[in-house]
């Protein structure tokens, strides 16, 4: 049910900003096609990112869709489980799909790690609050008070509850080890084009 509203509401939110945008041609002249093509062009990317469709995303914007901020404190239960993780809120971000992603993380050095992130509100844990999580792969390093960029690479799957910490950390290590073989894989074809 809440997969279901928060669609719902990234639809809303899709469709109000596309309707200001052409309204705005509307009143103020120099509506050109071109400008209400764009802006549909925009809401088509956001409706993609709304559905967790990363691929279509990456091909309508030229670039895997990424979020940066800077890294905040977290209650480090990621470090207790065998996955510190890099915490960022998104802000005014558009919102991609509650889920598990294959992620680049860029940091403030210009050095890219690839990693593993949740988006979602952690639903094994209370309290539900919206965040972003990214471990990076073999990164040992203090990164709190860093900026950094996440880029989505490929959704894994969809977030989900568990019924305990053990099968909680199963699932992590099948997902680190998908994140890797995507993340592999795509920068083997991105080195071959």
């Amino acid at each position: 049910m809440n997969d279901l509203l928060h669609r719902a509401s990234g639809y809303l939110l899709l469709h109000a900003r596309l309707l200001d945008r052409l309204r705005f041609e509307a009143l103020f002249g120099g509506g050109s096609r071109a400008r209400v093509l764009d802006a549909l062009r925009g809401a088509h990317e956001a409706e993609a990112l709304v559905a967790g469709d990363t691929g279509k995303a990456t091909h309508m914007l030229s670039r895997d869709f990424a979020v940066e901020g800077v890294v905040q404190n977290g209650d480090r239960r990621g470090r207790e489980l065998g996955y510190p993780t890099a915490n960022l809120t998104l802000g005014d971000y558009q919102r991609p799909k509650y889920g598990i992603y294959a992620v680049r993380v860029t940091l403030d050095d210009g050095s890219e790690v690839p990693g593993v992130a949740s988006f979602g509100v952690r639903p094994t844990f209370e309290p539900a609050v919206e965040l972003l999580e990214a471990h990076l792969f073999d990164f040992d390093g203090d990164l709190y008070g860093r900026h950094i960029e996440v880029e989505f690479v490929a959704k894994l799957r969809d977030e989900e509850k568990f019924d305990d910490l053990g099968a909680l950390v199963v699932q992590m290590h099948r997902d680190a080890a998908e994140a890797r073989e995507i993340l592999a894989a795509s920068r083997t074809a991105g080195a071959a084009a």
